[in-house]
């Protein structure tokens, strides 16, 4: 199952540094948070989970988080970072 969500996340974001795709698999596969939402599509998912790695990893959402900032606000703030990231990621 990780190898198949590697290869869609792949699919999906071809300028994903290549070490992040299986990174991201193992992450969802392990938590299944966004995965196993049967009602959305499968891009859906690999979208979301995609952007939620971006968000942890690429943002300072969580050091944001860390000092108290509402998530609200943190989503605000690393939002056009999330964005920017995202778009590139996605070119082809």
């Amino acid at each position: 199952m990780t190898a198949i969500l590697s290869k869609l996340i792949c699919e999906e974001f071809p300028n994903l540094p290549p070490y992040e795709s299986e990174r991201i698999a193992l992450q969802v596969h392990r938590d299944g948070t966004v995965w196993h939402d049967r009602s959305l599509s499968i891009d859906e998912q690999v979208r979301r989970a995609v952007t939620a790695w971006c968000r942890h990893h690429y943002t300072d959402y969580d050091s944001l988080i860390s000092k108290g900032v509402s998530k609200i606000e943190a989503r605000k703030l690393t939002q056009a970072r999330l964005v920017k990231t995202l778009e590139w990621w996605e070119r082809e």
